[in-house]
């Protein structure tokens, strides 16, 4: 960033270094002759110009130097705004929707079940178990991201995806590397979530249920 108060020092500088030349080359004039004289006209002019040129550059740059870093600081605002601002994804809201209506998912996971023995939380998962997984069959087609049987061995090439393929335990070296596989995956192949009435607020995973008296 250029520094004003160096670069106004500069221009006064050269100002009266050209103003001081302009009245030497003056004086001396008075002693010469016509065609000298305009000589140092046609120099005394030049300074003059020269020093108004120097000028209105600083200048511009000065101002362009202040709007740059105008337009920097309030891009920054506006990215740190965006970074912090909360998102809603109205899809994700409306799965979890279709979870909760199913199999009451959200009742379940926000209840404290330190106090239930491991009957009374066998018995109710049952119940979520088979609603969650009629809303996971009916809207979503998931597929296994490796299709061979979990326990044996495998084969990791070179240049697996790190987001499909998680290594565990021992990883040195480079791949191919030989494991066994501890779990498939899962990867997410079509949705086909239904579609929502104008105006619905797919903020609202639930309902409040009020039973009037």
């Amino acid at each position: 960033m250029l520094d004003k108060k160096k670069l106004f020092i500069v221009i006064a500088a050269i100002t009266t270094g050209s103003a001081a030349m302009m009245a030497m080359l003056t004086i001396a004039a008075i002693n010469m002759n016509t065609q000298r004289m305009v000589l140092v006209g046609i120099f005394v002019a030049a300074g003059l110009i020269t020093s108004v040129l120097i000028y209105g550059a600083a200048s511009a740059l000065i101002t362009n130097s202040s709007v740059d870093a105008s337009d920097k600081h309030t891009a920054a605002d506006s990215t740190a705004e965006e970074r912090v601002a909360p998102v809603f994804d109205p899809k994700a809201a409306q799965t979890l929707m279709i979870l909760q209506k199913k199999g009451r998912l959200i009742d379940f996971l926000q209840e404290d079940i330190s106090g239930y023995d491991d009957k009374q939380i066998g018995h109710a998962i049952r119940a979520i178990h088979a609603g969650c997984r009629e809303a996971l069959m009916e809207y979503m087609k998931i597929e296994p991201v490796r299709h061979e049987q979990e326990g044996h061995e495998v084969t990791v090439g070179a240049g697996f995806d790190p987001s499909s393929v998680r290594l565990t335990g021992n990883v040195t070296g480079q791949p191919p590397f030989r494991g066994v596989l501890r779990h498939c995956g899962w990867r997410v192949v079509a949705t086909s979530l239904p579609e929502t009435s104008e105006g619905h607020d797919l903020s609202i995973v639930e309902p409040a249920e009020v039973e009037i008296l």
